[in-house]
């Protein structure tokens, strides 16, 4: 195999991003609290691609025309104060939007100061996001002791808000709420501050999955799924009404560059500080421009004193480091070349790439990306800096470009790119198992071991379903038993399948069960016992102890059979010693991500488990399920940790481990082959419960078109209305 060394690409980060921001000068005392005052270029650049017309033109986006009306906004009208546009304090441009409250009012649904506006846009789509800039000034009294709403918006499934509560010393929480939702989450510094400017981002999406989302300041705050539609008929700024004030209170809001969008729009211009070059901070915006910018300088937390400034546009395009102390302002980019193992074909990925970087102000990482370069935002990092490398594992057939980029202390982007001609192996897809559970003739159909197995019922998702109902206490549900059906051994598996959950579905109550589907080993025999075997894989959901009884779903292995113990005691780790053992916990280290589970039975029941803790399944709806695994290789007789375990709902990637070991050298040609339903709660069921299963699949690939093995070959739809032969 020959090596290639690739000519080298170079491009000052000027040259490649012809929008990036630049910082020329920043003026001030470098201490906490001072005000800071920089010049440069692009330092907003706003891109307003997807934004609601009323937006992207005219005087209203900055509320920057004469009057309120004049921008076509609405006012509130009844008992409320009408908001103006100001002069004497604002963001960006010449005005922003100042909003009045004053007076005591100890109820919900206060005097208000708003404007209001048809939606539009995002209606279309059901993805709606919302950013503006906001500003409250207490200047007489205390902060409203119960809440004060600040953003509303209405469609046709009701209302949805943003507003803070806390109490008569600070407003401590931020709350989003309204029609079937409320979540809450501390404001950041232990409370809002008087005369300090926030960006806010709202974001509301109805399908396929219910987001609703809060961030302040670029951070994610909370996120919360219980949005009904994200329809938008009219949308509310302002002080719109507010609870818990004195005769003495009085306030002003202020509100600048807002903006509708069906994406995300984020900040105007985020400007950061580190000490270090590794930790940044964003900064308190005093006001913002493409060519001015100041901002409340705070080092509070910051490691180290070699203080440095960022600032990141709108486009997301990130200046070079400006040297606030110490350190040199350089604008030279490191030098890069890739040295791999010629790329020109190849069949199948990861591909590992290779190179070096050299720069006099220090390189600090390097990434990679295809298409284009990478930058601070974007781009997979590479192992190392003068020299690096890693995986580039997510090529599509034909031609593709990799560039790696290397930054340097100062920011300061390097970059070169190889050409890779990827032609992947074609598999054919096969489908073992079609079952839609329209008739209860289990037999016929090739399952055997209980083939009375569940209650066939009408309200599927298609048709029929398999129904499984436990009664309280009890382990096994009506008719429930261990069905199973054989399939060719294969190391790769697709498995799709739609499931509801009753409402009120609280699972076993413990850390463990209910088991849903077992999938054995081509070791394990027909009729194998499914807790003591050489590999058995679970797809399952795992419900939390407590009230709500949130619905996880959740992988696990077992290779109980595997367990070496004439080693030591287990859990220890032999994965240095021999193959000869089990891939899970008693044996072999926990993967991250995973939970490892090790105690004496037969000889000792050894086990990982994966469970999705940012996801939760509803109940009383079909979700459909979909997980795709593959066996990890052996090298040289060495199990490697690279095999896949993959699982989606309704479309949204819940787990994703590529360090999965399945089998080791002592099983080198180990492979999935049977498919087993086995309901099953150890405990007792702590209610009667039931749930539904429908619409089953199991293959080496989707079974209905034939794919190549890309990055997730198995990732496709499947059509309801597919006939055709069964393997």
């Amino acid at each position: 195999m020959r090596r290639l060394i690739i000519a080298l690409i170079f491009l000052t980060a000027g040259a490649a991003h012809a929008t990036t921001p630049t910082i020329s000068l920043v003026s001030g005392t470098v201490s906490t609290g001072a005000t800071l005052t920089i010049t440069g270029s692009n330092m907003m650049d706003e891109d307003k691609s997807g934004w609601q017309s009323r937006f992207t033109s005219g005087s209203a986006y900055g509320f920057e025309g004469s009057t309120v009306t004049a921008d076509g906004y609405y006012m509130g009208g009844g008992n409320v104060i009408d908001p103006v546009y100001d002069s004497s304090v604002k963001l960006s441009g010449n005005k922003s939007l100042k909003a009045r409250g004053q007076g005591a009012w100890e109820g919900p649904n206060g005097p208000a100061s708003l404007i209001y506006f048809p939606g539009g846009g995002g209606a279309e789509t059901g993805d709606i996001w919302i950013r503006k800039y906001v500003r409250m000034d207490i200047l007489g009294g205390t902060w409203p002791s119960e809440y004060q709403k600040i953003i509303d918006s209405q469609g046709s499934a009701g209302q949805y808000y943003l507003d803070t509560i806390g109490n008569s010393t600070f407003m401590a929480t931020w709350q989003i709420g309204g029609s079937n939702t409320a979540h809450y989450v501390d404001a950041p510094g232990g409370g809002l501050q008087s005369g300090r400017w926030y960006a806010v981002e709202l974001h509301w999406k109805a399908s396929p999955s219910r987001i609703y989302e809060l961030y302040i300041d670029n951070t994610l705050m909370l996120t919360g799924s219980t949005m009904t539609t994200a329809d938008l008929t009219w949308l509310l700024v302002g002080l719109i009404n507010y609870g818990g004030t004195s005769s003495a209170f009085s306030e002003n809001v202020y509100y600048d560059n807002l903006a509708v969008s069906s994406s995300r729009i984020r900040p105007s211009s985020i400007i950061e500080v580190s000490g270090d070059g590794i930790t940044w901070k964003y900064q308190e915006p005093v006001a913002l421009g493409d060519t001015s910018s100041q901002i409340k300088l705070d080092l509070s937390g910051l490691t180290g004193t070699n203080y440095r400034m960022r600032v990141t546009n709108n486009r997301q395009e990130v200046s070079s480091v400006y040297y606030l102390s110490g350190g040199t302002n350089d604008s030279t980019a490191p030098v890069v070349a890739i040295s791999t193992t010629d790329p020109s074909n190849i069949t199948a990925v990861p591909l590992l790439v290779s190179g070096t970087a050299s720069d006099g102000v220090g390189v600090v990482g390097c990434k990679w990306r295809l298409g284009s370069q990478p930058d601070a935002l974007n781009g997979t990092s590479m192992v190392g800096t003068t020299s690096w490398s890693g995986n580039a594992n997510s090529f599509s057939s034909g031609s593709n470009t990799l560039y790696v980029g290397c930054y340097d202390l100062a920011n300061n982007w390097g970059y070169d790119s190889i050409t890779v001609n990827y032609t992947p192996e074609t598999l054919p897809a096969v489908t073992s198992i079609n079952e839609s559970f329209e008739d209860n003739s289990f037999g016929l159909r090739n399952w055997y071991d209980n083939t009375n197995h569940g209650t066939i019922a009408t309200g599927g998702y298609s048709g029929n379903c398999l129904q499984w109902s436990w009664a309280q206490g009890e382990a096994q549900p009506t008719n429930g038993g261990s069905m199973r059906r054989l399939f060719d051994p294969a190391d790769r598996l697709y498995v799709s399948f739609y499931v509801k959950l009753q409402t009120g579905w609280r699972g076993s109550q413990q850390t463990y069960h209910p088991h849903m589907i077992t999938i054995p080993s081509d070791l394990d025999e027909e009729y194998a016992p499914l807790a003591n075997n050489y590999l058995n894989t679970y797809i399952e959901f795992n419900s939390d102890l407590g009230s709500p009884y949130t619905i996880r779903p959740a992988m696990a292995i077992q290779d109980e059979k595997r367990v070496n113990t004439a080693s030591g005691t287990p859990p220890l780790d032999l994965s240095a010693i021999t193959e000869n053992r089990s891939v899970a916990y008693c044996n072999t280290p926990v993967p991250d991500g995973a939970a490892g589970i090790c105690y004496a039975d037969n000889p000792y029941y050894s086990a990982n488990v994966w469970k999705a803790s940012n996801a939760s399944v509803s109940t009383n709806s079909w979700h459909h399920v979909e997980v795709y695994l593959q066996m990890n290789t052996i090298d040289g007789g060495i199990g490697q940790s690279d095999g896949i375990m993959r699982e989606w709902v309704d479309g949204v990637q819940v787990l994703n481990h590529t360090d999965v070991m399945y089998r080791t050298g002592q099983d080198a040609t180990k492979k999935w082959a049977q498919f087993v339903f086995s309901p099953w709660i150890g405990d007792g069921s702590p209610i009667a419960q039931t749930m539904w299963i429908d619409e089953l699949t199991v293959g080496t690939t989707s079974p209905y078109v034939v794919i190549e093995p890309g990055p997730e070959p198995w990732r496709v739809s499947v059509p309801k209305s597919f006939s055709g032969s069964i393997q």
